[in-house]
């Protein structure tokens, strides 16, 4: 004979009763929360990206071909509505290193 509460409701039935109450207020909540966008096309369509970074170590002054080479990536990156997306830095290593250019070359040696 199953135990009985004092009011004759069977424990067992009571405790399968909870358990669908609440898996059936926990599975509601979760869709009423849902958003209707997902988050990866919200980063994409308002999100601004940050730019790659391109260093261009040297020793000395560039010839007149790698300033070349440097100014066209400058002019890739503001033409055409900035299609690349890039920032590109000159260090010379043969001068003192400022603070910016030790950070931007701290971890890739």
């Amino acid at each position: 004979m199953p135990k009985t509460h004092r009011f004759g409701i069977n424990y067992r039935s009571r405790l399968v009763t909870g358990a669908c109450l609440l898996y059936g207020l926990l599975a509601g909540a979760s869709t009423a929360i849902a958003c209707e966008i997902p988050v990866f096309r919200y980063a994409l369509e308002r999100w601004e990206p940050d730019p790659y970074v391109a260093l261009v170590l040297h020793e000395g002054p560039l010839d007149a071909e790698q300033q070349q080479a440097v100014d066209r990536l400058h002019s890739a990156r503001q033409g055409r509505g900035g299609a690349l997306n890039l920032e590109v830095r000159t260090i010379d290593v043969g001068q003192p290193l400022d603070e910016v250019d030790r950070m931007n070359l701290r971890g890739r040696e």
